[in-house]
């Protein structure tokens, strides 16, 4: 049969190893915490409704919860024990209080971390969308970025075009547009190509500059501010809309813009 003394040794031990779990489930706690506080700061404007819920109605039922624990703890320890067996009680008693508030939160901490895995998933979920929407931006510029390229070649009168006789038809050949004919089975693809030529001097590009409409993203003009290299010498132009550069019986005009990877455009 267990003697006073022996429960008491017992009753201390299990007080430690109650305070080694105690540390461990605050520990926990906090680290639930920092997570939840990180993934937080990624939508706090998406996780207003729920910060207000968690840090308001949620803290004041814990703060409840701690000071009805720190009254069960302070009832008990004003209990007037007589001998060694009422004052192990008494500890006993402590000591079950002790257990069942870390009981407790260690099942908080627990809904806690459940809460925080679902908010990686869904931040998670919110970075594919704005993935995708950033990729359909980039494509809806790209386009943009073609089709004034095409304006500015309708308006400066770039496009070229000539007319064929082909199979007894007549057919319009593009520069920017080929055509496809099948002659004795067999398809046969008319198309204009560029021809390079290697010129006796240099352009270079200086500066690039793009305006765009009030409010928006959308491009609404270029410039571009280029060196012309020759053998009297380097000189300054000033290239936009409709004002093409002119030399040598060679005209210059802006065909399209490229983004460097630098936050910055060039021009070509």
């Amino acid at each position: 049969m267990a003697t006073s003394a022996t429960n008491r040794k017992n009753i201390k031990k299990n007080r430690r190893a109650i305070f080694e779990v105690e540390a461990t489930v605050t520990s926990n706690r906090a680290k639930a915490y920092a997570t939840r506080s990180i993934i937080e700061e990624n939508r706090a404007l998406i996780l207003k409704n729920y910060t207000a819920a968690f840090m308001g109605n949620r803290q004041l039922a814990n703060q409840n919860t701690d000071d009805v624990f720190r009254n069960r703890k302070a009832i008990i320890a004003n209990i007037d024990a007589e001998n060694d067996v009422q004052q192990n009680f008494k500890e006993s008693l402590s000591n079950e209080a002790s257990l069942e508030f870390l009981e407790h939160r260690a099942s908080l901490n627990a809904a806690v971390l459940s809460v925080n895995e679902k908010m990686i998933a869904v931040n998670q979920m919110l970075i594919d969308i704005n993935d995708t929407i950033m990729s359909a931006n980039e494509s809806i510029v790209k386009y943009n970025a073609k089709q004034i390229a095409a304006n500015n070649k309708l308006i400066a009168g770039m496009n070229k075009a000539i007319r064929v006789n082909a199979l007894g038809k007549k057919y319009w050949i593009r520069d920017d547009q080929s055509i496809t004919l099948r002659v004795r089975g067999e398809k046969l693809k008319l198309e204009l190509e560029k021809k390079s030529l290697r010129l006796p001097y240099e352009v270079s590009l200086t500066r690039f500059k793009m305006d765009t409409d009030p409010g928006t993203n959308s491009p609404a003009s270029y410039e571009s501010f280029i060196q012309l290299f020759t053998k009297k010498g380097p000189s300054d132009h000033h290239v936009f809309m409709n004002n093409p550069l002119k030399y040598e019986g060679l005209t210059f005009y802006q065909a399209s813009y490229f983004d460097t990877g630098q936050g910055q455009y060039g021009s070509v």
